[in-house]
């Protein structure tokens, strides 16, 4: 999971070629390592499948005839298998017939290069694949990030916390969630315009996410509204963070352009224990928390428990 203003970054891409033919392996290994690839090798589809599940290529060359498990069954194993990402495959194959490339097609590959192997056609084919790879990467966090701010939007948020709650029932692994509110964002906005408040709920987002571990997540809640998921973290751990990151929006004005703004947070916590229904009921205590918060006159940390004990101590009374 990533956090913060999640940028989209496209490193080096990573070709995993499968053949048998060690001195196959390794031509094809050193035309994509001079293009400037990272390659990894297999010499069937067995031990490629492993690779795809553990070193995730973005890419996998692979020939049609090997022993074990062919080019096409390795295919249609990884379409079959691999389901977080999409995985460009590419055919090398001496078979010419009509049929046969069909049935590869449909069987999961997105294209074939011919044998005995061509240098420029490789380098195409691969080169096509990162393309489209490239541009499903960009559609994808198009749906999962809030465009304004860079961070994961509401729908793509809980989804990741879906997964900690499991995480939770099955290991009973704590975590923990954070409701965000900007104090007084409307008067930023009429004081200052939206184009200044656009600014401040992207310098909180940035801020928000800088400190805080690629496993936890941060998310665009609504309006000036965010809301973090802590994986492994209870709420007494939770309220630390927040404290921390309370002061860190605090420690200066944030100043752009002509304007300026002591920005301020108030946060509501709660972690995750056995009468959480689901991560939307562990967040509607958090926002409770947060709206306690308010009341108690906003920059500051509140967390769940902090009200039911107040409110069991009130009872007793």
């Amino acid at each position: 999971m990533t956090t913060g203003k999640d940028k989209l970054q496209i490193s080096p891409r990573h070709i995993l070629v499968v053949d048998d033919d060690p001195q196959m392996r390794e031509m094809l290994a050193v035309y994509l390592n001079r293009a400037g690839y990272r390659v990894s090798l297999a010499e069937d589809g067995l031990e490629a499948m492993s690779l795809v599940e553990t070193d995730k290529p973005d890419v996998v060359v692979t020939d049609w005839d090997m022993p074990q498990s062919n080019g096409n069954m390795l295919c249609g194993q990884i379409r079959e298998n691999v389901t977080d990402r999409y995985t460009y495959l590419l055919l090398m194959t001496a078979h010419t017939d009509h049929f046969d490339l069909a049935d590869a097609i449909d069987g999961g590959a997105d294209g074939y290069i011919t044998k005995p192997v061509a240098p420029r056609e490789l380098l195409a084919q691969v080169g096509a694949g990162c393309r489209i790879l490239d541009l499903e990467r960009k559609l994808r966090h198009l749906a999962t990030h809030d465009s304004l701010t860079g961070v994961r939007n509401r729908r793509d948020l809980i989804s990741g916390m879906e997964q900690e709650f499991a995480r939770f029932q099955r290991f009973g692994t704590p975590f923990s969630a954070l409701m965000i509110d900007i104090d007084g964002f409307k008067t930023i906005n009429d004081e200052c315009g939206h184009v200044f408040g656009d600014e401040v709920l992207k310098h909180v987002a940035t801020l928000l996410g800088s400190p805080v571990r690629p496993c936890d997540i941060i998310g665009r809640f609504g309006g000036d509204e965010f809301c973090m998921s802590l994986a492994n973290t209870t709420e007494a751990d939770a309220a630390i963070t927040a404290e921390r990151l309370r002061q860190l929006i605090a420690d200066k004005p944030f100043v752009w352009r002509t304007h300026s703004a002591n920005l301020q947070l108030t946060f509501g916590v709660a972690e995750c224990d056995e009468s959480t229904i689901d991560p939307m009921d562990l967040i509607d205590r958090a926002d409770h928390a947060l709206i306690h918060a308010k009341q108690l006159g906003r920059n500051c940390v509140i967390c769940a428990t902090d009200i039911r004990e107040a409110v069991g101590s009130t009872t007793v009374e």
